[in-house]
């Protein structure tokens, strides 16, 4: 954080939900699979695919958002 706040004195908190996650892994329901962006075409360039898993896949993502939960953990860093 140090080099960054030599050049700015702000920082911008791009995903609040993926690292209030870090900290409450529970905020969010979380499901292994596999995740493809595409390449190579260029009508659908940075598509992104996703396909479950078992255990041992390669990715994880957020199916579902306990907003309740989130907003309480995100709030109460400000009080």
């Amino acid at each position: 954080a140090q080099v960054w706040f030599r050049e700015r004195n702000t920082i911008t908190f791009h995903d609040p939900l993926a690292a209030a996650t870090i900290f409450d892994d529970q905020i969010c329901v979380f499901k292994r699979g596999f995740v493809e962006v595409e390449l190579t075409s260029e009508k659908s360039k940075g598509m992104t695919y996703w396909q479950p898993g078992d255990s041992d896949a390669r990715h994880e993502v957020a199916l579902e958002v306990n907003s309740e939960r989130f907003f309480a953990h995100y709030f109460s860093v400000f009080q």
